[in-house]
């Protein structure tokens, strides 16, 4: 059924005016400021923006916070901004930066006013017209689950990826605001109406706002669970706005935006943090925020006036980053420590001590008076006198089950109850040595203890008091005290009361009247015996603070605890147990939360450091320090669960149930490599040098002997506070904590293949133990090489084996020589002599014997006839036998005989005939002939005398025969030969 134009007219008049009513009745009346709530800090141009104007954020997969201005790109770790600008960078074509994004695959898109720019971690690609991405600038950007983004510009959307070729174009309408995806790839697009686009049939579907021909535009889309979207929308005229839900095909809930100055020249946007509040901007007033249905508006951060919030975004560590107009960028972050402070409207800024009121909340002791605070840390009331006495220099504050509240001042200690005032001050002992006439030692309340038996505790300078109704019994070291400076007390649950003393130890009250307390000291293993704090844990162990460690008492043992154990600090100030089985240990720096249940495996030897997450300045404390010592106790729990912190600025207040148990650890990036001042790695590295951000590096011989690595751990929170550890693997083993540091040097490395490991910690002590890795590999020169080195050993090998070849050749050569020299020698001075006697024998023989005649044997050869020839015409007288064969007559038969042994010349023949000789000494030397003896031939010899002893120089001259060939001629190696040695006949 149609609806009359009429009627359809009334109805949007009437729901338009539904939604101003409806934005004048939620304009909200109390504005919250930012820094009750959240730690505010701000950065401009002077900390390293490129410009005030902040008109586009984003946090990338890498931890790093991107910031666009006109005037550039910056990117923010925390600590220091990197300028990415057209003068710094000849790839990038323009500054104007409006609209970033991250794809899947980690590059960074982003959207300018002359087209778009893809940073893949170390250049700019630029995306032309000629590509296909559209002419004009930017408008928005938005990453795509299918990979790549959508791209916004003047003449419509489209769809890329740094793996397609040219981009998909997807609607011709525009402008589209904004764009974002939601469940199951739907994209929804901000423009005059909401557009929506189906991921399976491609299609675009046009819902106009609100109600048709309504006037208002959509500029927002924030996507929700189950395909919903909530939507940003205004309209002109009266600047209205609100936030609308958009399901399937029909609009839902509407929620009116108390206008504020929101103008469509400025950008819009929609941001939901992770406590599910939604964030939109509200003109110069500030923010909005919509908590539980109703608007909340925040006070603005910036200090300028007429200031606006151009952009913003939650990180992943809960910060809520804004950019504004004007005034640069600003960060707000909870606080997880709520402190609350004279601004607050607390008495006095020094609290010395806090107790759990029994109506809720705590009563406060402060250096102006007595402040009542209720469970949500608001101030109800100060008491500055009570009936008549001032409360200045209050010291510690209690209230007994009785609802009695005891309030202990420098000189004396007030009971209030049921509106009457009791003064209570103990005089001076006479018998008190000088030095402390005020009394001030005796009445200067350091400590209340209200116990179980209606009993009252009181700890001062000068002992302990007792107080039971009427009676006040006084305790001092001469009781057993151990020390009479008391500055703790604390009941157990069994009854027994502990007494802390200063430099006294740890007393028990034993109820004995001869012996009232025991005490335990250093000596029996406590840290130190200065204790400053007491607290009895849910299951019954006592913990006793001191200067020196946290000691556990438990089953009659102790159990020490200190920063060698893992503490941040070895002063315990007070001691305070959560629902969730941690302590919560205040000290001199800060305040730390430790679980009970490390600190019983550090006892067990099952783990050597306990984990502490300690809270400062970073968390909401006003300044890390924690009272205590002087007056307790200075922290308590209440019955909600919340611990409240006495501190020199203040109270703090920790609602541990609120707190995230999941933090975040911090990303850790290497941002730099250098080399000999050469960038291997960073935003000004050397091209060609690896393959990408993760690619390993190859150095050159030689262009690593200084090595630089620098690196960054990319947290919001307490940024100056991150720790970090280095370890170079294929160097070291072990790694090495470097502190706050984000550098490493290394100098003189060897060749070799290497693995740069860093991890990262935050404030909290939370550590991404997978941290960042970079290998790289050192090439070394030729001679360091191992081919080298074995060619070089192969050659060094064969050198000296030809040194020794030549050596031993050489010592061969000098032996033999000297074997020659020698032989000479011999035959120089033994046989010169034999020699010349032979040479006269010789001439004998010659002349005795004719030189006509001649042997038939040897027609050759003047010989004399001999019985060997057989011839008859013997020319020796008949019957005289002959004494050789055949002598040679010629001169070399002189050289070759021999005189025997036992010759006469006057006897029948001159000397027996050489073959004789030489037969004698073949038999001596048992060589066989290779020739026998003619048999024709009689023996004709006379018969041989017998042997003599005396010297033979043929027994001499036989044996050096071979030896001297070898020595004459080495080489040759000639074979003895019996032609060229022995007389005709003989082989030897």
């Amino acid at each position: 059924m149609s609806v009359p134009r009429g009627i359809s007219a009334i109805v949007r008049a009437f729901v338009l005016g539904m939604v101003c009513l409806a934005s004048v009745a939620a304009e909200p009346k109390e504005v919250v400021d930012p820094r009750r709530e959240y730690l505010v800090r701000s950065w401009s141009k002077e900390h390293g923006l490129a410009d005030d104007r902040v008109v586009a954020l984003l946090q990338t997969h890498d931890g790093y916070l991107w910031i666009a201005s006109p005037y550039g790109l910056v990117r923010f770790d925390g600590i220091t901004f990197a300028k990415f600008t057209r003068g710094t960078r000849a790839d990038m074509p323009a500054d104007d930066c409006r609209a970033l994004a991250e794809d899947g695959d980690g590059n960074l898109w982003v959207g300018t006013s002359e087209g778009l720019l893809r940073w893949d971690g170390t250049r700019f690609t630029n995306l032309t017209v000629e590509k296909g991405w559209g002419k004009g600038p930017v408008i928005s950007l938005a990453p795509s689950a299918a990979g790549g983004v959508w791209v916004s510009t003047s003449d419509g959307v489209r769809h890329g990826s740094p793996h397609s070729d040219r981009p998909e174009g997807i609607s011709d309408v525009a402008p589209v605001w904004m764009m974002a995806e939601g469940a199951g790839g739907t994209l929804w697009m901000a423009s005059d109406n909401l557009l929506r686009r189906d991921p399976l049939t491609k299609e675009s579907r046009a819902f106009p706002v609100l109600e048709r021909d309504s006037g208002w535009v959509a500029k927002c889309v924030l996507p929700m669970a189950d395909d919903e979207v909530s939507v940003l929308a205004v309209t002109g005229g009266v600047k209205e706005a609100c936030i609308a839900s958009f399901r399937g095909d029909a609009w839902g809930k509407v929620i009116p935006i108390p206008w504020g100055d929101i103008f469509f020249s400025r950008n819009a946007w929609i941001v939901r943090d992770r406590q599910g509040r939604v964030w939109v901007p509200h003109g110069s007033r500030g923010l909005l925020r919509l908590q539980e249905g109703k608007w909340q508006p925040v006070g603005p951060p910036w200090m300028a006036n007429e200031d606006f919030a151009l952009c913003a975004m939650e990180d992943r560590e809960g910060n809520l980053w804004i950019g504004t107009e004007q005034s640069g960028l600003h960060c707000l972050t909870p606080k997880r420590l709520v402190s609350i402070s004279s601004s607050n409207g607390l008495a006095h800024d020094q609290v010395r001590s806090v107790w759990p009121a029994l109506e809720g909340g705590i009563w406060a002791a402060t250096d102006k008076g007595v402040s009542r605070v209720n469970p949500q840390g608001v101030v109800l009331t100060n008491w500055t006198a009570i009936g008549g006495c001032v409360l200045e220099k209050t010291k510690v504050v209690a209230e007994s089950p009785g609802r009695v509240l005891w309030i202990g001042r420098s000189l004396d200690h007030l009971g209030f109850a049921n509106g009457v005032v009791e003064q209570h001050r103990y005089p001076r002992p006479p018998n008190e040595l000088p030095g402390d006439e005020s009394g001030t030692g005796f009445n200067k309340v350091r400590c209340f203890l209200p116990a179980r038996d209606g009993s009252l505790w009181i700890g001062v300078p000068r002992g302990l008091h007792r107080v039971a109704g009427k009676e006040d019994r006084f305790y001092t070291i001469a009781d057993g005290l151990g020390a009479d400076d008391v500055r703790a007390l604390v009941e157990t649950r069994d009854g027994t009361v502990w007494v802390g003393t200063a430099g006294g130890g740890l007393s028990r009250f034993t109820r004995d009247p001869a012996k009232p307390f025991v005490t335990l000291r250093r000596a029996d293993g406590l840290s130190r015996d200065t204790v400053w704090a007491l607290h009895e844990d849910s299951a019954g162990a006592l913990w006793a603070g001191t200067d020196g460690g946290l000691n556990r008492i438990r089953n009659g043992t102790i159990a020490t605890f200190d920063s060698r154990q893992g503490l941040p600090a070895d002063g315990v100030n007070v001691i305070v147990e959560d629902d969730f089985g941690a302590l919560w240990i205040g000290h001199d720096r800060g305040l730390y939360r430790v679980k009970r249940a490390d600190l019983d495996a550090v006892a067990l030897g099952r783990t050597k450091r306990a984990h502490c997450v300690p809270f400062g300045v970073a968390d909401g404390m006003v300044v890390a320090e924690c009272n205590g010592q002087t007056a307790t106790p200075a922290a308590c729990r209440t019955a909600d669960g919340r611990l409240w912190f006495a501190t020199p600025k203040g109270i703090v207040l920790v609602d541990p149930k609120s707190l995230q148990e999941d933090e975040v650890p911090p990303a850790v990036v290497i941002e730099k490599v250098i080399a000999d001042e050469t960038v291997l790695r960073g935003d000004e590295s050397v091209p060609g040098i690896g393959a990408g951000q993760g690619a390993p590096i190859r150095i050159g011989p030689g262009h690593a002997r200084y090595l630089e690595f620098r690196y960054t751990a990319n947290t919001f929170v307490a940024s100056e506070a991150a720790r970090f550890r280095v370890r170079l693997e294929g160097y070291e083993d072990t790694w090495h904590d470097v502190g706050n540091r984000r550098l490493v040097q290394y100098v003189g490395l060897p060749p070799g293949r290497y693995r740069f490991h860093v991890t990262a910690g935050n404030h909290h002590d939370v550590w991404n133990e997978t941290g960042a890795t970079l290998s790289f590999e050192l090439e070394p020169y030729l001679y360091q090489t191992v081919g080298f080195w074995f060619g070089t050993g192969s050659l060094v090998a064969v050198a000296l084996a030809g040194l020794a070849r030549w050596r031993f050749q050489t010592v061969r050569r000098k032996a033999r020589a000297h074997e020659r020299a020698l032989l000479a020698r011999t035959l120089h001075d033994h046989l010169g002599a034999d020699l010349a006697s032979f040479q006269s024998l010789a001439e004998l023989a010659r002349r005795a014997i004719p030189p006509a005649n001649t042997c038939n044997a040897c027609p050759r050869r003047p010989v004399v006839r001999a019985a060997r020839c057989g011839t008859p015409s013997s020319p020796w007288a008949p019957g005289r036998p002959p004494s050789w064969d055949c002598a040679r007559v010629s001169p070399s038969s002189r050289a070759t005989c021999w005189p025997r042994p036992g010759f006469d010349a006057g006897s029948t023949g001159l000397c027996p005939c050489p073959r004789s000789i030489s037969t004698r000494t073949r038999r001596s030397s048992s060589t066989s002939p290779r020739r026998k003896r003619s048999p024709t031939l009689p023996d004709t010899r006379a018969p041989a005398p017998a042997p003599s002893r005396s010297w033979s120089p043929i027994r001499s001259f036989r044996l050096p025969l071979p030896t001297m060939a070898r020595v004459w001629n080495p080489r040759r190696r000639r074979p003895w030969s019996p032609r060229r040695h022995l007389p005709a006949g003989e082989t030897d």
